[in-house]
């Protein structure tokens, strides 16, 4: 070989091994990046699904200690807090399969969001209703997941430190798009303050509506309550 041949040759070993370098970093990259996601989804699953189970649970109990209870009710607290138990070991279950919790597997959403609102009722201080005209609807399971955490998560809010006293949950199919209004009668939230709150549950809200290519509108005030209403686009 001529010395311009042994240049151009020493040229290409070169590049080939700065590729192969830059292509191992893309991949790495990747790797790290996918690890960060799946390890934020992990979170949001916890605080989500478990979290929002074992504060209705704990709210059950509390009730329990009352010492003018009737025994009627003690039963009925202690029935409702086996089967929320029974529900959290289902759902931290299937959280580390990377699954849907039970409730949605076995009844689907509308089904789902019901039982949600019996379990709010049971608790006797709070009146949740859920009104829709959507017995028939079928959602991908990234988007029921979505929005059973969601509700999840406001109706757990509206219980643990709005102190509401009402909770409605509406579904509303119109013009292909699922439209859901959540309004409470509590305390209410400023919702730049609370959006920019670290570990804010706001967030994880915006997010998974985000991730399944919904808009979600806000309408909150201290002392006037909440209203949020969500818009998901539905394939026929």
């Amino acid at each position: 070989f001529d010395k311009k041949s042994k240049q151009a040759m020493v040229f290409g070993l070169a590049s080939d091994i700065t590729n192969k370098k830059m292509t191992e970093r893309r991949i790495l990259q990747a790797i790290l990046e996918t690890e960060s996601r799946e390890r934020e989804s992990f979170a949001k699953e916890l605080h989500d699904g478990l979290g929002a189970n074992l504060s209705s649970i704990k709210m059950y109990l509390e009730r329990l200690n009352s010492t003018d209870l009737k025994p009627e009710r003690r039963q009925f607290y202690s029935q409702q807090s086996l089967e929320l138990i029974k529900q959290a070991a289902y759902t931290s279950k299937e959280i580390s399969h990377n699954l849907k919790p039970h409730v949605l597997v076995n009844f689907g959403l509308i089904a789902s969001v019901e039982l949600l609102c019996e379990n709010i009722n049971g608790l006797g201080t709070v009146k949740a209703s859920f009104v829709h005209n959507c017995e028939k609807l079928q959602l991908d399971n990234e988007t029921e997941l979505a929005i059973y955490r969601i509700l999840s998560e406001l109706t757990n809010n509206s219980l643990k430190y709005a102190e509401a006293k009402n909770i409605i949950i509406r579904f509303a199919m119109k013009n292909n798009k699922l439209i859901i209004e959540y309004t409470d009668n509590g305390k209410g939230f400023d919702f730049d303050k609370e959006k920019k709150a670290k570990g804010s549950g706001l967030k994880n809200i915006i997010a998974r509506i985000d991730a399944v290519g919904g808009t979600i509108n806000f309408d909150s005030k201290l002392n006037e309550g909440v209203k949020i209403k969500i818009h998901l686009p539905i394939d026929n």
